[in-house]
């Protein structure tokens, strides 16, 4: 990254949100900005992260992907004071099930890498759109909170919730059943070229998820945030999302619901 160039580009800049690319540079690409934000007196700095983090340990072997948000997340407070930064966890969205829209359509099932009794956070990305729009609107004079976990604010999902949410909303009878991170991983990378996810539903649904996205570095993160859930700790609790946009956060079961024609789109 040419950081005479970043620099230039951050020259008067008040406010920097940092979404890091899922690329196999995302670790020096997000330091590199943070060290040429602070370089050029940027006011606030925003940093996007995962639901869950925390609880990666820097000297596992696993987890490689989320172990970037785990280190960005202890590198921000070296380059901004705790009244001129905030990180953002986000979960996995519910528009991840647009993904499960072919094997709903083609098979009558739903595969995930986790077992059926794990709870687990998700959550609509409209609803994350807004309260990241709310939040960005800084009152002055309001004291700083440096970390916001966009979750459910009741309770958290598992394998039954997204089956009958589903099944009620396309009806249909539809199974769940458990893969191993391989077989979702070859899965993802085959709905790179399938025609069904190459451009988004005329309509203007702008949340449809496209196959191109589905690089290396995004499917291995999506796994390793699966696999964290299934060692139980993606299942937080908060109320932050709600706070944030004045209303309960969308359910699944509204997801699917609003969502059904798209799935059918998919067969």
């Amino acid at each position: 990254m040419n950081e005479i160039e970043v620099c230039r580009l951050l020259r008067d800049t008040c406010y920097v949100m940092l979404v890091p690319e899922f690329s196999k540079s995302r670790r020096e690409e997000a330091e590199s900005i943070m060290r040429c934000a602070q370089k050029e007196h940027v006011d606030y700095m925003t940093l996007f992260s995962f639901i869950g983090v925390d609880a990666v340990k820097k000297e596992d072997n696993r987890l490689e992907e989320l172990k970037d948000y785990r280190y960005l997340e202890d590198l921000i407070p070296k380059y901004f004071s705790k009244d001129n930064y905030c990180i953002m966890r986000l979960p996995l969205f519910y528009q991840f099930f647009f993904y499960m829209g072919p094997l709903i359509e083609d098979e009558n099932k739903i595969c995930l890498p986790v077992s059926e009794h794990v709870q687990w956070c998700v959550i609509d990305m409209e609803d994350a759109l807004d309260a990241i729009a709310q939040l960005s609107n800084v009152v002055k004079g309001k004291k700083n909170k440096t970390l916001f976990n966009f979750t459910p604010s009741q309770r958290n999902y598992n394998v039954k919730d997204v089956v009958s949410a589903a099944s009620k909303a396309l009806d249909r009878d539809i199974a769940f059943e458990k893969s191993s991170r391989s077989s979702i991983r070859d899965y993802l990378k085959d709905l790179r070229n399938d025609n069904r996810f190459r451009e988004r539903p005329s309509e203007g649904h702008g949340m449809f998820p496209l196959g191109r996205y589905l690089n290396e570095t995004n499917i291995n993160t999506i796994l390793d945030y699966w696999e964290l859930s299934e060692a139980k700790h993606t299942d937080v609790i908060s109320q932050d999302l709600e706070d944030a946009i004045g209303r309960n956060p969308t359910s699944l079961k509204d997801f699917f619901h609003r969502n059904r024609e798209q799935f059918k789109r998919l067969r």
